[in-house]
């Protein structure tokens, strides 16, 4: 096993890793963006920021649909208000698709950015109010807590224009950290309906159901195209990589590394 690890770490510093693409352009009309991860500002690791976004909307200005495909955690409430901003003045339809967890700061970012919210069966949203870490006297941290309360109350208004629910059953549940399914978001109006598998997405989880049967993950190139697919390795006990398999990032070689006397590597 140390051997292996020495192995992987000799991988990430000697490669330059690539990310995986933010943006997929399909057709001539139509472009995917990948909200795959947490929002934060530039630097603080594989964040997605404002200018992330921004940057993805230049290159589809003349698309007709946008889908933004989201499992994120949520993160800066000030970087989401931001993405969404800039979804509202998105000229052409925008539709997102949660395919795993819609939390946090996500979910504001999908209620007030997009025309229209699908859900997947299996995924899982979660509102709360903000959060922050403060450092100060006394004065500094009553001002943070009252920044804190004003910023929850601008969130729930979003979650109101797009539920229609009462501002006061909002503040509720966001108090309370309220986690909900698929049936339970869409009941109350947070998304719009389920979403269903499409075509771009098929080529990544067919491998995946068809490999559940036998407990291993077999990773090969044509089938392991994103981040997103190593966290199934939380559900397996053991990892295939077979020949000629990318490792993408360093996050990768981080939840690798994580995995430790459950790995096995064959090819």
């Amino acid at each position: 096993m140390y051997a292996l690890r020495e192995k992987l770490a000799s991988m990430h510093a000697g490669y330059q890793l690539s990310r995986p693409a933010r943006l997929v352009a399909k057709r001539n009309s139509e472009a995917t963006f990948y909200l795959y991860d947490e929002i934060g500002s530039d630097g603080f690791g594989d964040c997605i920021s404002a200018k992330t976004l921004v940057s993805a909307l230049a290159d589809c200005k003349d698309c007709s649909t946008l889908t933004v495909r989201v499992n994120s955690p949520g993160g800066s409430i000030f970087e989401a208000l931001a993405m969404m901003a800039n979804l509202r003045d998105f000229p052409g339809r925008k539709v997102a698709l949660i395919d795993g967890l819609c939390a946090s700061a996500a979910t504001f970012l999908v209620c007030g950015g997009c025309d229209e919210v699908r859900t997947a069966p299996e995924s899982t949203w979660m509102i709360h109010d903000g959060i922050a870490l403060a450092y100060g006297n006394a004065a500094e941290l009553r001002k943070t807590a009252d920044l804190i309360e004003q910023k929850s109350a601008d969130i729930a208004a979003i979650y109101a224009r797009k539920t229609s629910l009462d501002n006061d059953v909002l503040r509720e549940w966001m108090s309370a950290e309220t986690w909900m399914t698929a049936a339970e978001a869409i009941e109350r109006r947070f998304a719009d309906g389920l979403s269903e598998l499409s075509d771009e997405a098929a080529p990544v989880l067919a491998p995946q159901k068809r490999l559940y049967s036998n407990g291993n993950l077999d990773c090969r190139p044509d089938t392991y195209r994103n981040l997103m697919n190593l966290e199934y390795l939380l559900n397996f006990k053991k990892l295939r990589i077979n020949e000629g398999v990318t490792i993408l990032s360093t996050t990768h070689v981080e939840i690798i590394l994580a995995v430790g006397d459950h790995l096995l590597i064959t090819g």
